[in-house]
């Protein structure tokens, strides 16, 4: 049976309001005439815009409904493409997302930005193969930066019970940030959102963020601040799936280590895979500070690569890639970059086309391709695959928007780059 366009928006907007769309993108399973939306909601989440597009019809609906528990919503409808709802403007708590290697400045930060004299920090090492130890290794660590440090104590092996347990939601609330340790970022969400559905701790910490605490991991623990989320894998191999998505839910994706493991291709394939526009990796000895309103801060000794997704023209597949070094800002939401201010431009000059073997996939790799950007328009790379089957043809290119700026230092952060263009294909 056939269901009139309009009835079609009002099923969706009723579905949304009584389902009260998670933070993010809603869940939802297509079959033959229904959809259902089957995802377990946050009980924590505050509706404000719910944007649902059916074929290419948008109905915005909004609402201040404060969501209390799960629902699942059957509409009987024709056709539907995506429901999508948008995160709250401005949420009021700090990530701070370390790519490894952690060092002091990063959990200064992380003190500071819970405005209180000795915060109390929960250490959260369900990543770890060694959970427990781990855990108690970063709790004495914290204590010694002044604050207190609390070892939150769900593993891979309790989590099935301890993530559901009202003692841990309890110690959760009574926190002023948490900290994510390395290790398999595929352990946290198997741990805190098993099958999708957000546990009562993955909740709890939800609450923590939106009441202006601080969400903070290294490794693994960077990994999970996206949703979706890279979950292993190299190049065209990548593995993507489900993260916490702690940072604009939905819209972007993280991935850490991110020079030092040489995964550059591995995140722009990730963007290509699944549509997301943003990526952003964060190299080992980074960190990237981000306040609510998703203006976010370079901090530590090496490079944040900001990679956005233009789109395919037919032959290759365009980015514009942003290398920030320490001392540098973005708006996420804007893409706008400040920079830092000790930093000069460089005397841009040449016109020429030149062809580098240089690799792509080593730490120095980027800097050294700017670098040649300086005095030629055009850089060409090629980069085989992880799979061995092809190569990566890519060009590093400067356009009129493309800025290039000193920083003092040397390779990996001797510069700052803003707007370099990609293009990329597969031979």
């Amino acid at each position: 049976m056939r269901v009139d366009r309009g009835v079609v928006v009002m099923l969706i907007a009723v579905a949304i309001l009584s389902a009260a769309a998670a933070y993010g993108i809603s869940s939802m399973v297509r079959t033959t005439g229904v959809v259902t939306i089957t995802e377990k909601l946050p009980q924590y989440v505050t509706v404000l815009t719910t944007l649902a597009t059916i074929d290419r019809t948008t109905v915005t609906v909004t609402s201040t409904q404060v969501v209390k528990e799960t629902t699942v919503t059957t509409a009987t409808i024709t056709t539907v493409a995506t429901v999508r709802v948008s995160p709250p403007v401005s949420p009021p708590g700090t990530l701070v997302i370390m790519g490894g290697r952690t060092f002091d400045e990063a959990f200064l930060e992380v003190l500071r930005a819970t405005g209180r004299e000795k915060p109390r920090v929960g250490v959260i090492p369900t990543a770890s193969s060694t959970p427990e130890e781990t855990g108690r290794e970063y709790a004495e660590m914290i204590k010694g930066y002044g604050a207190e440090g609390v070892l939150i104590d769900i593993t891979e092996r309790n989590c099935a019970k301890t993530a559901y347990e009202q003692q841990y939601v309890e110690l959760v609330k009574s926190l002023d940030a948490v900290f994510f340790t390395g290790g398999d970022q595929n352990r946290i969400t198997k741990c805190l959102l098993p099958g999708g559905s957000p546990t009562p701790v993955l909740e709890a910490l939800w609450n923590l963020y939106l009441r202006g605490g601080v969400i903070s991991g290294n490794s693994a623990g960077a990994a999970i601040m996206s949703d979706p989320m890279i979950g292993g894998g190299m190049d065209e191999r990548v593995i993507v799936t489900r993260g916490l998505g702690f940072l604009m839910y939905g819209q972007v994706i993280v991935d850490q280590h991110f020079l030092a493991r040489g995964r550059v291709l591995r995140l722009i394939e990730a963007l290509i895979q699944t549509g997301i526009r943003l990526g952003i990796g964060i190299d080992e000895g980074a960190a990237l500070v981000c306040f609510g309103n998703f203006t976010c801060r370079v901090i530590g000794s090496a490079p944040v690569v900001v990679s956005i997704y233009e789109g395919y023209n037919g032959t290759h597949h365009i980015f514009s890639l942003s290398y920030l070094t320490p001392g540098d800002s973005i708006d996420l939401k804007t893409l706008k970059v400040n920079i830092g201010s000790s930093k000069k431009p460089v005397l841009i000059s040449g016109d020429t086309t030149h062809t580098a073997d240089i690799d792509v996939k080593t730490q120095n790799g980027l800097s050294v391709l700017i670098g040649l950007l300086t005095r030629n328009k055009e850089v060409s790379v090629s980069v085989l695959s992880e799979s061995r089957r092809f190569t990566y043809q890519i060009t590093f290119a400067r356009t009129s928007r493309t800025k290039i700026y000193e920083t003092g230092f040397y390779d990996p952060v001797r510069y700052t780059a803003i707007e370099v263009s990609l293009y990329i294909t597969k031979k």
